[in-house]
């Protein structure tokens, strides 16, 4: 249902400190969505996925306080964290 030259987008949820090694693709993790939509019809070479993480955010939204700070928050990506991976697909016409 995606017009040739547009794009599809998925982020999820990645909020967990141990990989496997050296593959993980259980938790959504940037390979593993590419993978997914390799597996889904998508070209890989028109394909980006890359993971977003910082733990201060994170503990800030753990701990309920998400509105009180937020913009003086350093949203800094910390690649160490991961707490979202994202893909983003260019289908081919």
């Amino acid at each position: 249902m995606l017009a040739p030259g547009g794009y599809f987008y998925v982020a999820a949820p990645f909020f967990a400190r141990y990989h496997a090694y050296p593959v993980d693709c259980s938790r959504w993790s940037a390979r593993g969505l590419a993978n997914l939509l390799v597996e889904a019809g998508f070209d890989a070479s028109q394909i980006r996925s890359d993971q977003w993480g910082n733990l201060a955010a994170a503990r800030r939204d753990c701990a309920r306080r998400w509105a009180k700070h937020l913009a003086d928050d350093d949203l800094t990506n910390d690649p160490d964290f991961p707490v979202v991976a994202w893909a983003l697909a260019r289908k081919m016409g």
